[in-house]
Order: structure tokens, then sequence, then C-alpha cells
């Protein structure tokens, strides 16, 4: 069996391919592939502890839910608009699932990528139409595929790409895709009607992540490893570079979230276990968050107040909730329950509640948190 240490790695630094087919409907593997145990797989621990905000004694609870991801190696996820429908690509096994968000079950039929090592996802506006970046080893099959939600097809036409893709986005208008070839080091526009390249630019580093600012109208790539640890920013209209790229001393930039009012990009440094912030107008790093709390910080998401910031740590099985206004942890780091946790995604459909979704890599599992504040 492969070690997933070295198979982390490998999603990392390999460039990515795909299969081109034709229109089918999504199918159940199940006898084709690797079967989970779900009873020892489940699991569900409560908690809460007390947080000082603002002057104001806050008591948080928090419940951890854990089950599999029907799949080998979930490395992404994407969330419907009204918070139901869970979307998970498992990147070993090329099987892509869609999960309930109430109990963590899965929906229909597991369905086939058709190609190898799914790296990214995306879902159109209306949540009809979902996107997958598949990725492979053989130059003719860099793709883009769509699955039809409502029909419950695979969508006939494929895009093929000269493009080894590791980092995915679709902007808000559905209008074009961005995607970062990490060993070519370069980030690609793409008319999503077509799968036209419009245009391409070379970040000066290995673009490995990437991030929309709430307009659409900036775009930041992470490039990691040495010696290129920088912040490569990019008009998204005029597709020019802004600026020179943000030099990360700290080392590994491998997670980014932007605040909701795009004020400021938050950078995750997995080399030194620390968390920055960038003040997108000046791009100029005005802060820098350290704590023992933070091991390898994989994913990042900010709540829909742009106070909380949570940390997906990929050495320490857990989330860590940080107050972005104080900069201080809140409570202690919240175990997955799970092990790797390298993708998260928030619903931003709950009033009262927080629920934060994670995919652990280290061990097929999806975990939901859910955090419930009171005074």
């Amino acid at each position: 069996m492969l070690n997933r240490k070295f198979v982390i790695l490998v999603f990392c630094l390999l460039n990515l391919d795909s299969q081109c087919v034709q229109a089918s409907t999504f199918q159940d593997i199940t006898k084709n592939s690797w079967i989970q145990d779900r009873v020892k797989v489940k699991y569900k621990k409560e908690y809460t502890f007390q947080y000082s905000c603002d002057g104001k004694l806050l008591n948080i609870s928090v419940m951890v839910e854990k089950d599999i991801s029907h799949g080998t190696y979930p490395a992404s996820l994407v969330i419907s608009r009204d918070g139901s429908t869970l979307y998970v690509a498992n990147y070993m096994n090329s099987i892509a699932a869609k999960i309930d968000t109430k109990d963590l079950t899965k929906i229909g039929d597991r369905f086939y990528t058709h190609g190898e090592y799914p790296s990214g996802l995306a879902l159109s506006k209306d949540d009809e139409i979902l996107y997958v970046l598949n990725g492979g080893h053989s130059v003719e099959n860099k793709t883009i595929v769509k699955f039809n939600i409502q029909s419950n097809k695979l969508e006939e036409g494929c895009f093929q790409l000269p493009i080894s893709g590791i980092a995915f986005l679709l902007s808000e208008d559905n209008l074009f895709f961005y995607i970062a070839d990490f060993g070519e080091g370069q980030v690609y526009k793409v008319e999503a009607k077509t799968g036209k390249i419009l245009d391409s630019l070379k970040t000066g580093g290995k673009p490995a992540h990437m991030i929309l600012s709430p307009d659409n109208k900036t775009l930041f790539v992470a490039n990691c490893f040495s010696p290129t640890n920088t912040i490569t920013v990019i008009d998204t209209q005029t597709w020019k570079i802004i600026g020179d790229p943000i030099q990360i001393l700290d080392g590994d930039p491998h997670a980014l979230a932007v605040s909701p009012d795009g004020s400021t990009l938050v950078v995750g440094c997995r080399e030194n276990d620390s968390i920055l912030l960038i003040d997108t107008k000046s791009i100029q790093v005005i802060d820098k968050i350290v704590t023992n709390d933070i091991a390898s910080p994989r994913s990042l998401a900010i709540s829909e107040d742009g106070r909380i910031l949570f940390v997906a740590n990929k050495h320490g099985d857990s989330v860590t909730l940080i107050d972005i206004k104080t900069r201080q942890v809140i409570g202690r780091p919240i175990a997955t329950g799970g092990h790797t946790p390298l993708a998260i995604c928030l619903d931003k459909n709950q009033a009262e509640q927080i629920r934060l979704y994670v995919a652990n890599y280290g061990d097929d599992t999806i975990s939901k948190i859910t955090f419930k504040i009171s005074s």
C-alpha cells in the first residue's frame, strides 16, 4: 500500500492530467473499490469552552461528527449554495461523491471523475454544473469535465488543455476558470464556456494555491517551496501582475483566505507554523500570528462576519480558531476525529451556528464541526 505522506507529496509536486469521455450517468462503483467500514469510522464528540470577546464572555459549544468520504484520499471539497450538499473529490481512486450535510450520508451513487487524480472542484452559480479538474501523467489527458447535477449525467465534450493543473477556481460570474500549473510556474485564464485559453502569466515561482478577492477583480497566487516563497497578485481584468511579488520570509505559503470585505489576505505558512496578514491595498504584510496551536496550516476559512479564522492543521489533525481582531487563539485546537486535514469549507447559510467541513486525507473521512456561540 502506498505511503500516505508520499502520496501527499506527489499531489503537491506532480503535473496533473485527466481523460476526456463521452456522456454517461453517475455510476455506483462500490464493487470496484475499497469499501470503508462505516461502523468503525463514524465518530461523534461534543464539548464546550468559553471565550472573552469585546468584553463579553461567550460560551462556545462544539460538536464534531465524522464519516467516510466514499473514496480514497479526499483532497477537494465544495458545498452547494444552500448548504444542503457537499461534493468531495477523492484524489487517489478518482471517485467523487455527493454527501448530505445533515448526517454526512451519501446521496445517490458515487461516480468516477473519468480521469486520474481529481485535484479541483467548482460549482456553477446556479448549482447545476459541477466542474472537475482531473490529473494524470499523459499530455493528452489534461482536461476539465462537467457533471450536470440535475440530470445526473456527465455532459458530452470536456475541455482538453495543455495544462498540468494543481489549483482550480471558477469566477463568480462563471465566465472564467483560473488554473495554476505548478510544474510550468504559470497561471492560466480559461474561458469557461469554450475551454479556450485566453491568457497566461509566469508567477515567478511554483504556484500551488489561489484565491479570488470577493469582487473577483484580484487573484492571489501562493508560490511554494524555496527560494520562491512568494504571493503574486494578479488583476483579473487586465491580466497583469500588480506590483512585485510579496516575499514570504516564513516560508512555504500553503493556505490562503480573504476577508469578506476584501481588505485582508490571510496566508498560512507551513514551514514555520505561522499566519500572515496582508493588507490588500498596500500589498504589505501587516501582522504575523505565531502560536503552538498551529501545526502545518494546510487550509484556511473565514467566518461570514470576518471575525474568526479557521486553520486546518495538517500535522495536528485539528482545526484552530483565531480571533482576527485580537490575533488570539479561541479555546483550543478542535480534533477533527480524522487524520491529515487537507481541505476545509464553510456553510455560509447558518445564522445561529457555524458549520465547517473537513476533508481528512489521511484516513479517507469527512468531518463536520458545528459551532454554536451564546452569551
